[in-house]
């Protein structure tokens, strides 16, 4: 969280696993980082104070899911997260984003390769 909290976007993307990389895009990474490090700078700037609390971890060899909360300090707001980790080279790194949900799920699932989203159903045949 310190790399969110000081805006280092590089530091947040080298955090994630290189699969993830190549399921997601760098692009796609970068953005969402930069999404959560302004969220961060515009809770300082107000004055709030962030912090993780309540971290809940399972590890099975070198697979890691890890869930939390990150609030502020007063406790009157907070986002549940969770992520699905890999290690990589003996650190741990990011795979994907896990919803609060998936805490109730099998291990497995957070690893489970994810299909992508097909052709809409939602278009008319054509009449013969």
């Amino acid at each position: 969280m310190a790399a969110a909290q000081q805006g280092d976007v590089d530091e947040m993307v080298s955090l994630w696993s290189r699969r993830a990389v190549q399921e997601q895009g760098e692009n796609q990474i970068r953005k969402a980082a930069q999404g959560f490090a302004e969220t961060n700078r515009q809770a300082r700037a107000t004055g709030e104070k962030l912090e993780v609390a309540n971290v809940r971890e399972t590890i099975q060899g070198d697979r890691a899911r890890v869930f939390f909360f990150y609030r502020d300090t007063k406790g009157t707001d907070s986002v549940a997260m969770g992520f699905a980790l890999l290690k990589e080279n003996g650190k741990w790194k990011i795979y994907r984003g896990l919803d609060r949900g998936d805490e109730g799920k099998p291990f497995d699932s957070s690893f489970a390769e994810r299909s992508a989203p097909g052709p809409s159903t939602n278009e008319s045949s054509p009449t013969r």
